[in-house]
């Protein structure tokens, strides 16, 4: 069994490139277009998905090193806002208990499925394929199941993977609707760490700003038309924040023999090349998975669509809202340290790359489709203070010790799980799955009357 696992888990699941070939590949197959073509697909949607994760691991390498030279720099004693921080701290705090994070994992994947194969009657419809995302998730959640939970292990194991699955499956729902209007009909789901900060941002966007004043339409002064290349706006906007930090930092902490201004522009310049990467592997596997899935959502999984990672959406937005996004949360992130900082706050938290980027530019592209401009602007910045400000709570009941998982869905609905394990128990747990299989309950009765709404608008204007 534990052989099974592992081979599930480190072979399979684990390797997402292999995972998305392998979708895609099944996906040709049923839909009957020919082993050429599901081999072609196989390979173009496992190297699109290998181009993402090299242009998402360019960015953290580059820049995440740069925020903890400003912390030791500076001896700042804190918890650091990065996941893969609390996830060794997590994996530490398991010690001999690491090898049931699989079990935690592999039940929560079969109950998504299992919801997903019932959608007639749970109205659920996305199936979370974001392995390393489903890898921190399971490991986090059963580090505190295990802190908080008085139940043997076996039951802990159990109850984590149904409850992490069952936030997979609702969650990844609620953007499967708002990802199609994005995407004009790309029937993929998010399937990462902001899920209900996507759907808040879709409900909060056109009340705050005007979807026809968006970014995409923004005009620049002749002096400042050079932003509507956002090449050029993401390499200047960079060069100037992260420029900032670095020259605070200094020139000893880097291993350099370039003089340091041209090193300063030459490390900036990476989130443009970074950036222009990860739009190319998204538009390379995207295509495929929404060409073959169509396959297992009508043979398999009626009615199913994907849930992936967050950068998959950048290619649907325009460049300059992911980079307004980014700068905007980072501002946000940055008046929440001044926060803590000015209000003695017993938790003191340092600023992260990865809630920084992957978050608030997502929220971005969402936030500028729903509610042009200023919401691309608002929302962010928004995000970036809750992810401090909430963050340091989720810190403080966490049980983890040296990071914090900062991002939107970890500051807002995981805290209320933790909350729930400490004063509740096991039958506190049963309830929150319960409750929160009532959502899709709740969301398919709104799209249906939305639906019945607008075909009703229609026989009026015939």
């Amino acid at each position: 069994m534990e052989t099974f696992v592992d081979i599930l888990i480190n072979q399979i699941l684990g390797q997402a490139p292999f995972l998305m070939g392998i979708i895609v590949f099944v996906g040709y197959i049923l839909l009957g277009s020919g082993l050429s073509t599901a081999i072609t697909g196989f390979i173009k949607a496992s190297i699109g998905f290998m181009i993402l994760q090299a242009g998402t691991g360019g960015l953290t390498s580059t820049f995440r090193p740069i925020l903890d030279s400003f912390k030791e720099k500076y001896q700042m004693d804190g918890a650091i806002m990065d996941p893969y921080v609390a996830l060794a701290a997590a994996n530490e705090g398991l010690g001999d208990m690491v090898a049931l994070v699989g079990y935690t994992l592999v039940i929560g994947f079969a109950w998504n499925t299992l919801l997903v194969a019932f959608s007639k009657y749970t109205k659920l419809r996305t199936l979370q394929v974001t392995g390393h995302v489903m890898f921190i998730h399971s490991t986090l959640l059963l580090f505190m199941a295990y802190t908080f939970l008085e139940a043997p292990d076996t039951l802990t194991v159990v109850l984590t993977g149904l409850l992490i699955g069952t936030y997979w499956a609702v969650f990844t729902n609620l953007t499967i609707d708002i990802t199609n209007e994005v995407t004009d009909g790309g029937n993929f789901a998010i399937g990462h760490n902001q899920m209900l900060g996507l759907w808040l941002t879709s409900k909060i966007a056109p009340k705050v700003g005007n979807k026809e004043k968006s970014v995409d339409h923004l005009k620049f002064p002749k002096w400042l038309e050079m932003f509507n290349d956002n090449v050029v706006a993401s390499t200047i906007l960079m060069t100037i924040f992260f420029g900032t930090v670095m020259a605070l930092i200094g020139s000893d902490y880097f291993e350099t023999t370039l003089a340091f201004p041209l090193f300063i522009y030459m490390t900036t310049a990476k989130f443009a090349v970074f950036l222009t990467i990860i739009l190319t592997g998204v538009q390379m596997f995207i295509t495929e998975l929404v060409n073959s899935f169509k396959g297992i959502s009508s043979k398999i999984l009626p009615n199913s669509a994907s849930a992936v990672d967050i950068a998959a959406i950048y290619g649907f937005g325009h460049p300059n809202a992911i980079l307004l996004g980014f700068t905007a949360g980072a501002v946000g992130q940055v008046v929440g340290v001044i926060l803590l900082l000015v209000t003695n706050s017993p938790v003191f938290l340092i600023l992260g790359f990865i809630p920084m980027f992957f978050d608030n530019a997502g929220i971005a592209v969402y936030a500028n489709h729903f509610g042009g401009f200023r919401a691309a602007m608002l929302l962010p910045f928004a995000s970036g203070f809750l992810q401090v400000s909430l963050g340091a709570f989720t810190y403080s009941i966490s049980g983890i010790v040296g990071g914090v998982m900062a991002t939107f869905d970890w500051v807002t609905v995981i805290p209320g799980f933790i909350l729930v394990m400490d004063h509740f128990g096991v039958i506190g747990v049963v309830l929150t799955i319960i409750l929160l299989l009532i959502i899709p309950q709740i969301q398919d009765r709104k799209r249906l009357a939305k639906v019945k709404l607008e075909c009703g608008n229609k026989e009026k204007a015939l």
